[in-house]
């Protein structure tokens, strides 16, 4: 989720963009800024071939249907559709961009206890939870 913030904010040196102005962002409507956060949370779900600009309304439905799509089969619990995406309603951006948030904070949660259980360190606690 870290990527998400620095967009917001602006970016890095290495990622400089204008920052998104908030939830009403008529990029997140396009579908790009969405995939390129799925890509982030699950390297390697989104296939670049599928993105396409999202400057006509055929480009931003076909992107929201993919960001559905491809939200749905890293795990998230999607319950807005691709027409809702396009529409760009910061209530329904909130929920989707929680639904992602609360999927990468489990595969990071994941990662962190196959670690410890990997080096030895957890306990019966964490092995069991």
């Amino acid at each position: 989720m870290v990527w998400l913030l620095l967009y917001f904010m602006g970016g890095t040196s290495s990622t400089a963009h204008a920052p998104l102005t908030g939830l009403a962002d008529t990029r997140l409507a396009e579908g790009q800024v969405l995939l390129q956060l799925l890509d982030a949370i699950s390297p390697g779900c989104v296939r670049p071939c599928y993105v396409l600009p999202g400057h006509t309304k055929a480009d931003k439905e076909s992107n929201a249907k993919y960001a559905v799509s491809v939200a749905r089969k890293v795990g998230c619990f999607v319950f807005l559709s691709a027409e809702d995406v396009v529409s760009g309603k910061p209530a329904l951006m909130l929920m989707l961009l929680a639904a992602l948030m609360a999927r990468d904070r489990a595969l990071q949660a994941a990662k962190e206890r196959a670690v410890l259980v990997g080096t030895g360190i957890a306990g019966e606690e964490a092995v069991s939870s």
